[in-house]
């Protein structure tokens, strides 16, 4: 399950937009994508205040894995990947998260 709240949804939106990310759309494009994250979510307000990573607008993911209760926090982005773990919630990266679980 992907939680999400509308801080977290808003950057996802926004990052995507980026031409950086232009090559790992496909012919659906963002918008297909972004429709599919949308059927998949469970969406959470959150409570949790966190000062955690040195870039503090990442403690929203951080604090909203902590009231979804996540175990796992997936993300590429380097200053979450370096808090590594908090309360019981590990922070891993897209190709680890895949590497751990591949079927």
């Amino acid at each position: 399950m992907i939680a999400q709240n509308q801080d977290t949804w808003h950057e996802l939106e926004s990052r995507i937009a980026q031409p950086k990310f232009d090559r790992y759309f496909g012919d659906s494009g963002r918008l297909g994508y972004l429709v599919k994250i949308a059927q998949s979510i469970a969406r959470f307000e959150v409570s949790a205040a966190v000062s955690v990573s040195r870039d503090k607008t990442d403690d929203k993911f951080i604090a909203l894995a902590i009231d979804y209760g996540a175990t796992i926090l997936i993300s590429g982005d380097p200053d979450l990947k370096d808090v590594k773990a908090y309360q019981g919630i590990e922070i891993l990266s897209p190709t680890q998260f895949l590497e751990r679980f591949k079927t």
